[in-house]
This record gives C-alpha cells, sequence and structure tokens, in this order.
C-alpha cells in the first residue's frame, strides 16, 4: 500500500495523508456494497410482495368465479323453479276453467230441468183445470137444457158467457200449441222485411169482435211503410197476444193505442192502455212461465203463457220486450225488434 511505502521512507506526514485517502475510499466502497444490498434486498421484498399479492388477487378471483358459479347454478335453479311454477298455475288455472265449465254446464242443465218441472207442472195445472174447466161447464149447462131443466130463455141469457168461456179455451189452446210446438221443434226463424203497420191492422181486424163488444176505441198508429226485419209470422203472435191482453184489461169504452217509433238501429213497438194496469209486486214475473192468471174487466180470463211466448219470439227476433205500468192507470209494453238485415247479421256474429 501506499502510505506503507511512504511509512518506509520515513513520510510520516504523507503516509498519514494517503492513510485517511484509503479510509475514505474504503468507507464509499463499503458504503456503495451496502446500497446496494439494500437495494438487491428491496428488489426481492417488493417482488415477493408482488407474488403474494398475485397469489392473493388469484385466490380472491378463483372464489369470485365460484361465486358467479354458484350464483349462476341458483338463477338457473330459480328460473327452472319459476317456470315449474309458471307451469303448475297454467296447468291449474286450466283445470279450474275446465271444471268451472263443467259445472256451469251441470247448473245449466240442474236450470234446465228446474224450469221443465215447472213447465209441467203448469200446464198440467192449465190442462187439468184451465182447459177442463170450461169444457165440463158446458157439458153442464147443455145436459141440463137437453134434460128440459134449463129453458130456452135461460140457455139464450147464458150463451154470451158461454161463448166467451169457449173463445178464451180456444185462445188458450193456441198459445199451448205454439208454445209446444216451440218447445218441442222449435220455430222456423224465417226473418223477412214487412210493413208493420199492414201487419198491426191484420190483427186489429181479426180482434174486432172483442174491441166492438167491449166498445174500445182501437187506434193503429204505426205508420203506413213502416218497415222491419224479422220473422212476421212470430211478430203477429207477439203483437195479437200484446192487443188481447190489452182489450181484456181495458173496461168497457176505453182506449188502446200501438205506436212505433225509431231508435238508433231498431224499431220500438208500443201497445199502450188505460186499463186496470198491473200490481208492482206481479211486474216482475209478468213474463214468466210462474206468473199467475188475472181476470180482466169483464172476467176473461187469462193464459199466464201468451207474453211468456212474446218474450220467447221476440229474443228469437234478436229484440227484447219490456213494461211499464201502475195500478188502475194503464200498461204499455214495449217491442224493439231490428230494422234491416245487417243489424241482424251484426248482432249474430257478435254471438
Amino acid at each position: 500500500y501506499i502510505w506503507n511505502t511512504d511509512l518506509q521512507f520515513n513520510d510520516f506526514k504523507s503516509a498519514l495523508k494517503n492513510y485517511i485517502r484509503y479510509t475514505r475510499l474504503a468507507d464509499s466502497l463499503t458504503g456503495v456494497n451496502k446500497n446496494q444490498v439494500v437495494t438487491l434486498y428491496q428488489l426481492q421484498f417488493d417482488s415477493q410482495k408482488r407474488i403474494a399479492e398475485n397469489q392473493k388477487l388469484k385466490l380472491s378471483e378463483e372464489r369470485s368465479h365460484a361465486i358467479i358459479s354458484r350464483q349462476h347454478s341458483n338463477e338457473v335453479v330459480l328460473i327452472i323453479g319459476l317456470i315449474l311454477i309458471l307451469g303448475g298455475t297454467v296447468y291449474l288455472y286450466s283445470i279450474n276453467n275446465k271444471v268451472k265449465a263443467k259445472s256451469d254446464i251441470i247448473n245449466q242443465q240442474n236450470q234446465i230441468l228446474e224450469n221443465n218441472h215447472i213447465v209441467k207442472d203448469k200446464l198440467f195445472s192449465v190442462i187439468s183445470h184451465d182447459l177442463r174447466s170450461p169444457i165440463t161447464q158446458v157439458i153442464g149447462l147443455l145436459n141440463l137444457w137437453e134434460e128440459g131443466e134449463m129453458s130456452n130463455e135461460e140457455m139464450s141469457d147464458l150463451t154470451p158467457t158461454v161463448k166467451s168461456s169457449i173463445i178464451n179455451t180456444l185462445e188458450l189452446l193456441d198459445n199451448l200449441l205454439i208454445w209446444s210446438k216451440n218447445q218441442m221443434q222449435g220455430f222456423n226463424f224465417k226473418p223477412a222485411k214487412f210493413d208493420l203497420h199492414d201487419l198491426v191492422e191484420d190483427n186489429i181486424v181479426n180482434l174486432q169482435r172483442l174491441i166492438q163488444k167491449k166498445t174500445i176505441a182501437l187506434k193503429n198508429e204505426v205508420m203506413p211503410g213502416t218497415e222491419v226485419y224479422a220473422d212476421m209470422e212470430m211478430i203477429k203472435i207477439v203483437l195479437r197476444n200484446l192487443i188481447s191482453n190489452a182489450i181484456k184489461f181495458t173496461p168497457n169504452d176505453g182506449k188502446i193505442s200501438v205506436k212505433s217509433s225509431k231508435k238508433d238501429d231498431y224499431i220500438i213497438i208500443c201497445v199502450e192502455d188505460d186499463g186496470i194496469g198491473i200490481k208492482e209486486k206481479d211486474q216482475r214475473k209478468i213474463f214468466s212461465f210462474t206468473s199467475h192468471t188475472t181476470l180482466g174487466t169483464a172476467n176473461e180470463k187469462g193464459t199466464g203463457i201468451g207474453l211468456k211466448i212474446c218474450r220467447d219470439f221476440i229474443e228469437l227476433n234478436n229484440g227484447r220486450i219490456w213494461m211499464e205500468s201502475q195500478e188502475n192507470q194503464g200498461s204499455r209494453f214495449y217491442v224493439s225488434i231490428p230494422l234491416s238485415v245487417s243489424i241482424v247479421q251484426k248482432l249474430e256474429s257478435v254471438v
């Protein structure tokens, strides 16, 4: 070393200076080595830290993938469950609809059976009483007259009453035959255009004897040329029943009118009288087969079937029938029927 050389030459001052320089150089080299070591350790630490963090991130990612996978599985299970629930709901709804439909059919059949039972009872009542009684009375009167227990004068006095009873019985028979045919065979619905004024006039002519007997003023206020589209025979039967009822329940010298008006696509027919009217408690059942019969102002007997026939026939003609009445203030019976074939076709397409 340099300072050893200086010592050999007894140059102590130079040796000291060189030794100090050597020491500083050695310290600087040692510092550099230490910094390099620290840097290496720092790099190694950072590298291990990054490796640890990467492993941690990898584990976290694997856990996230596992969680997402489980969520997907749960979602699939949930979707399958919802599909099964929805399918079960639809199936149950379908079953419920089928059960309800069958229940409705059973209820309808029960209602039909119940109605048939009512009809049967009514028919037996009519046949056994309303038909049998007048015929029995006529036979009894003829027997008394034949056996000489009744004079010709007495027989003449009773003849109008007997005749009226026979006419009412004939009317009842007509209605029974019409109604029975409709129930058993069904009427052939044959709609066509016809003049309503002329049809009303025909009915008035056919009922003229009853009108004159009670001196009733019956006016046909339907305008000539009023055309409607319906089954003419059915409407004729309806008008006959409505006008006949008005005559029965209108007192002598009373007034009856048949009117018509147009509303939308329908013609409204009104048969109005100033007769005895209908009690409020009887109005709700007036068109049913369970309604009771009432004697007219001249003791004419109703059939209890006529208005039922009217309702059935008007419904077959895509119309409706209703009434307004007050006791002792008369009645108004309304019928609405289509004006044209297009309205009937439209109604049938909706049904």
